[in-house]
This record gives C-alpha cells, sequence and structure tokens, in this order.
C-alpha cells in the first residue's frame, strides 16, 4: 500500500483558515470540515459492516462494475477474493483521505465546459490581473485537497507522493539535459548549477524568443504561456486515425526512452490515485488505448505505449525561472479528463491560479495536482527560484471516438 503521510494536524490548520477580505469571494467558496467528511465516510462503512467481513463498500462495487482493476495487477492472498482484495484498497484508500480538506465551489462543471466552448476565448475575470490579488488563496498543509462543485464534480485534487518515487524523478533529472537547445547551440547544464542555468536561459530566451520548444510571452500574443524550455513526450493523434510518437519524443528517444521508462513507478501512482478519485475517468482514459495504441510501431520498432500512467503524453517545462506561465487554456487536452501537474526544484511562488474558481493554489515538491485543464483557464504566479513541472495529458481526437464508440 502507499504510505501517505499523516493529516493529524489538518483539523486545527483549518480553523485558522484565512479567507480572502473580498465578501463576494468569501460567499462564493465553502469548506467542509474534516469531522463532516469523516461522518460521510463512516456512515458508508457502516451501511456495509466493518471493514471486509460484512461486506463491500458501495464504492468497491462500482469500480468492480466498472473495471477498474484488472486481477493481473496484483497477488490475491491466501484466503481473499479478488472483490475482497479490491475492496481491502479501496478502504485503505477511504482511509487515508479520511481528513482530506473539501472545498466547494458555485462554479459548475457544466459551466466550464459551456465557457470553453469557443476556442481562444478566456473568461471575463482574466481581463484585469489584479483580481488574483482577491483570490482565496490555498496553502499546502502536505495533506489531501479536494475542490468540487455544489453537484459533486471534483474540480480539482492535491495529494502527496510517495518520497520514493519522487527520489527517482530527482535522481533523473540530470537526463533531461543531455541535448543542446535548439537552433541555439547553447548547452543546457545540470540543474545544480543555478546560476549558469539561468544565465543559459536568459541568454536563450531572449535570442530566441520563438525557438522550437519554447513558450515565450509577448504583447502581440497574451494567451503565451511562459518562458521556459519544454519537452512534449509521448504519444499523439491529432485528427489521423492512427497513433504516432509525438515529434520531440521521436527526436530525443535516446534519452526520452530512459527517462520515462525510470519514472513509470510515479506515473502508476498518480494513475492509481485517479482511480481512487474518479474511477469512472480512470477507466476513460485506460479504454482500449494500450491495446490501438500497440498495433503501432514507433520508430524505435516498438509497439506504442501511454507516456505517463493512463495519460498519454507529458510536457515537462524545464527551468521555469522569474515569470510565470501565462493565462491559458488547454484547449486540445481532452475537456473531461484531469492535467496531472507535478511541480519539483527550490523555488518559491509559482502557485496555480484557477480564473474560473477564482482560487490561487500553492503545489510544492513532493506534490500532485489535478485540474481540468481544457476547460479552466489557469497560469502561474511569478516563481523565485527553479522550478520543474511535468503535466500530465490526455489530448487526441482519436481517444475520444474510441471513447464513444466503446460506450455505445
Amino acid at each position: 500500500m502507499i504510505p501517505y503521510p499523516s493529516q493529524s494536524l489538518l483539523t486545527a490548520l483549518l480553523k485558522n483558515f484565512r479567507m480572502s477580505s473580498d465578501s463576494s469571494l468569501s460567499s462564493y467558496i465553502t469548506y467542509s470540515s474534516s469531522s463532516e467528511a469523516e461522518s460521510q465516510v463512516a456512515d458508508n462503512t457502516m451501511a456495509d459492516g466493518p471493514h471486509i467481513g460484512q461486506g463491500l463498500h458501495p464504492k468497491t462495487r462500482h469500480m468492480l462494475s466498472l473495471n477498474a482493476f484488472h486481477r493481473h495487477e496484483f497477488t490475491i492472498p491466501l484466503g481473499q477474493t479478488f472483490a475482497t482484495e479490491v475492496d481491502n484498497r479501496v478502504r485503505d484508500w477511504l482511509s487515508k483521505t479520511l481528513e482530506r480538506t473539501i472545498i466547494t465551489v458555485d462554479k459548475t462543471y457544466n459551466s466550464l465546459v459551456h465557457d470553453s466552448s469557443w476556442v481562444g476565448l478566456l473568461p471575463d475575470v482574466t481581463n484585469d490581473k489584479e483580481n488574483i490579488n482577491y483570490f482565496s488563496y490555498i496553502p499546502s498543509y502536505g495533506g489531501f485537497l479536494e475542490i468540487k462543485d455544489n453537484e459533486g464534480h471534483i474540480l480539482g485534487f492535491r495529494f502527496p507522493i510517495t518520497p520514493f518515487n519522487l527520489a527517482i524523478l530527482k535522481e533523473t533529472e540530470k537526463i533531461l539535459y543531455q541535448k543542446k537547445a535548439a537552433t541555439t547551440g547553447v548547452d543546457l547544464p545540470e540543474r545544480e548549477h543555478q546560476e549558469e542555468i539561468l544565465s543559459h536561459e536568459e541568454e536563450f530566451i531572449q535570442s530566441q524568443p520563438d525557438g522550437e520548444g519554447y513558450e515565450s510571452p509577448g504583447p502581440s500574443d497574451p494567451h503565451k504561456r511562459g518562458a521556459f524550455r519544454v519537452r512534449h513526450w509521448g504519444v499523439w493523434a491529432d485528427y489521423g486515425k492512427e497513433f504516432r510518437m509525438t515529434k520531440q519524443l521521436e527526436e530525443d528517444l535516446a534519452f526520452g526512452a530512459p527517462w520515462l521508462a525510470a519514472n513509470q513507478g510515479l506515473f502508476q501512482e498518480v494513475s492509481n490515485v485517479l482511480r481512487m478519485v474518479d474511477p469512472d475517468q480512470y477507466v476513460h482514459c485506460r479504454n482500449d488505448f494500450k491495446e490501438k495504441m500497440a498495433e503501432v510501431d514507433g520508430p524505435d520498432g516498438n509497439p506504442l505505449q501511454p507516456a505517463a500512467g493512463v495519460w498519454h503524453a507529458l510536457a515537462v517545462n524545464l527551468n521555469q525561472v522569474g515569470v510565470g506561465v501565462k493565462t491559458h487554456v488547454d484547449w486540445k487536452d481532452t475537456k473531461s479528463v484531469f492535467n496531472c501537474l507535478i511541480p519539483w526544484g527550490n523555488w518559491t511562488g509559482g502557485d496555480l491560479v484557477l480564473w474560473p474558481l477564482k482560487m490561487r493554489i500553492q503545489i510544492l515538491e513532493g506534490e500532485g495536482f489535478f485540474f481540468l485543464g481544457a476547460i479552466t483557464a489557469h497560469c502561474g504566479t511569478e516563481i523565485d527560484g527553479m522550478c520543474i513541472v511535468i503535466l500530465a495529458r490526455h489530448f487526441c481526437p482519436l481517444a475520444n471516438e474510441i471513447y464513444c464508440r466503446n460506450s455505445s
């Protein structure tokens, strides 16, 4: 089982939680106490009897009906059944998230979908950047955070990552710097030489504002996303009928494939979190894609497969410094699937701003965060220091076609 951190101090911290002084924002968000969450879980558990002995938890039954778990994923102990082993995992998860912070917002999932129907059009609240100063600030307490609408749709979820997988991520970071920067010949040094990296990055951004792989803001395009090196690695289908490897992964395959392979434990961990948070979405992401991708060979002759657990691809934003990520919506991503954000490095600032929800959320090293980037305008605040971010993505029309066909 995944050893998530204790959250015994969460209730006390919530009592001292400071809301925004803006009255309109104060009424916009409501908080559920940990005791309310505990009561809800306790009621569900008692409905089926104590733990495994007297029946399966309703969440377990739902996951079994979805086929969210496969038998080959784990060894079933002697005396247990597949169903009771799944039930063990479900109840373990419910216990670990018992004291999670629950925030309910007035903005609904359906309204976010409606508002995002016009590609390229950002919500009015983004017109004045000063609005961020009045948004509710959600600091990290090292535990679980659930953001939902008043209809029960989860719009965001923050969770801890195991130290083991974080250590592997940091240990393999040097692999990301093995290639020269595109079109400039500027070597990307290892990140421990921070001053050198900042110098190289500043030089590169100034000399190549529109260089391939960079997102560089400018007055001519308010939707640009910031200044940092981006690696888009994974599998993509665009508007074709066949999956293919992204161009950047094909170019970087010699070191990209080993990095992806080394971090599959992390991607499986966050995929398992998604399975528990939203099993329907997890099954949607997993639905036949691996088999469909495997029908196509990559340039190395091996069958294609999702890059990051159940997510098809990821963007690695290298050396985010100074200016934060500019306000944007990930229009090409699947609207019903979470992006997974995983930062690491040595920085302050860099909070995630979810404009329609009027929130500024802190995400620290050792944490992940799910949010609906395809329907939620978002940006990052200014960063002091250096941060690297993984953004796992699910974004090909062919994937939606497969989902619709198998759901009919």
